[in-house]
């Protein structure tokens, strides 16, 4: 039973990890575009930086995460 609930555990942080990489993505790939259109220029410049606020802690704590998770099962 125990094991049901470290895996339900696992895959809502999975889902809460993939759901704030695309919504960083999404927020890069509009700023970028909407940068090209030059009355959309300072919305463009904030969704970027929105999107790599939210991205790069987020990857980083993954991959630390991740690394964590490796290491303690090699024991």
């Amino acid at each position: 039973m125990a094991f049901i609930g470290v895996s339900l555990l696992l895959i809502i942080l999975l889902a809460a990890f993939a759901a704030a990489v695309i919504a960083g993505a999404v927020l890069i790939i509009i700023g970028t575009k909407l940068i090209k259109k030059p009355e959309q220029k300072k919305l463009g410049v904030t969704l970027r930086i929105v999107g790599y606020l939210v991205l790069i802690p987020t990857v980083s704590l993954g991959i630390i995460i991740a690394a964590v998770i490796m290491m303690s099962g090699t024991k």
